[in-house]
């Protein structure tokens, strides 16, 4: 285990995200004060202050680079290897990558009678825009890139909370002059699937496919081309939560064949994608669920927690190979090393730690606790 140092000018701050670099397999962590560090595979550590004296609200990775968008009173756009900024969108308050990392989906909120949003797309190394899709109407907008694919949909809420309630999810193909399909919802007074992707609630792509999984107090699945739902829902308000109005955090395994889920007691699992059957419960954190990760390979699973340990899993047995301690806050960020040989965890005070897993017995009958 390694402790990432940071560099001397930068004060410890909450991570919001924790990746390793496409090209060399470096780390670099983004924290709420708007710095980024990267280190280097030598663990030597560079800082970026990308927002000046202001706090950072969202970010997002590009899938194939080491570019990054950052909100924080508008947008600005980063590649870590060329000078800061690459370009900025203040005006724009949400975003997407396409799979291949070159372009970009934007929208532009405009204010009059009606809150509306024009959904642009520009090219990701320039920022110059290739084509608009025109305005929709709404309180809350996002925009999501299907996994490899040429489309992407809108998720519009009437809702300014952003929770259920009315609105549309638009699918559009980037070469189309019009959507390929649109779906209108209402608030639902049972909770019924009318529901679609009410904004701000955790959901998943699988990879290679138009599958998507959306986890609120249950997790449902729909297909994207055509929009509909797909097949049955996983109830996970009693499993996963004390709550009502509970979101669960949801991701794919890199083959889209599983699913796991995780929220605030403490427990994660992995369920089968096409049977929807639960396959491991994976059982050892003393409070919620913070962060989880599948390994590139499948065979691994890595849960960070509110009781600031990280625990890795094999992810087919469900049984604990390792409980990684010393972390001294909530673990908000875990991220597996392409060659699924280090793991780097990052918390809420700031903290990145990398972790060697070559010692790891997948095959183990008992739980190592601190390699």
């Amino acid at each position: 285990m390694l402790d990432l140092k940071l560099p001397s000018n930068v004060a410890k701050a909450k991570i919001l995200g924790l990746s390793h670099c496409q090209k060399d397999d470096s780390i670099l962590a983004a924290y709420s004060t708007g710095i980024i560090v990267k280190w280097s595979g030598q663990f030597e550590s560079q800082a970026y202050e990308i927002v000046n004296n202001s706090k950072v609200e969202s970010l997002w990775w590009s899938p194939t680079s080491d570019v990054l968008a950052v909100q924080s009173s508008g947008l600005q756009i980063y590649d870590i290897n060329k000078s800061f900024p690459q370009w900025r969108a203040p005006e724009y308050d949400t975003l997407s990558f396409s799979s291949d990392g070159k372009k970009v989906l934007l929208a532009l909120p405009k204010y009059d009678q009606n809150k509306r949003y024009t959904i642009e797309l520009k090219d990701v190394e320039t920022g110059k825009l290739i084509r608009s899709f025109g305005d929709h109407f709404g309180e809350k907008c996002s925009v999501h890139w299907l996994n490899k694919s040429d489309r992407f949909l809108i998720r519009l809420c009437d809702d300014n909370s952003g929770n259920t309630g009315s609105g549309k999810t638009i699918i559009w193909n980037v070469d189309a002059k019009k959507p390929v399909s649109q779906i209108d919802y209402k608030r639902s007074t049972n909770d019924t699937l009318v529901s679609f992707l009410p904004i701000g609630q955790d959901w998943s792509v699988s990879p290679g496919s138009d599958l998507v999984a959306v986890g609120t107090n249950r997790v449902d699945f729909f297909r994207a081309s055509p929009w509909k739902p797909e097949g049955k829902s996983i109830n996970a308000n009693s499993q996963y939560s004390n709550e009502s109005n509970f979101n669960a955090s949801v991701i794919f395994s890199s083959d889209g064949q599983r699913l796991a889920i995780c929220g605030d007691k403490g427990i994660a699992s992995i369920w089968d994608v096409k049977t929807r059957a639960l396959l491991v419960e994976l059982k050892g954190h003393k409070s919620n669920v913070a962060s989880l990760a599948f390994s590139p390979n499948g065979k691994m699973f890595a849960t960070g927690g509110a009781d600031e340990t990280v625990r890795i899993w094999n992810s087919s047995s469900g049984k604990e190979l390792v409980r990684l301690t010393g972390h001294q806050s909530s673990v908000t960020a875990v991220a597996f090393s392409r060659d699924n040989m280090r793991l780097a965890s990052g918390d809420e005070l700031g903290l990145v730690k990398v972790w060697d897993l070559k010692s790891i017995d997948l095959t183990s009958s008992k739980a190592l606790k601190k390699p």
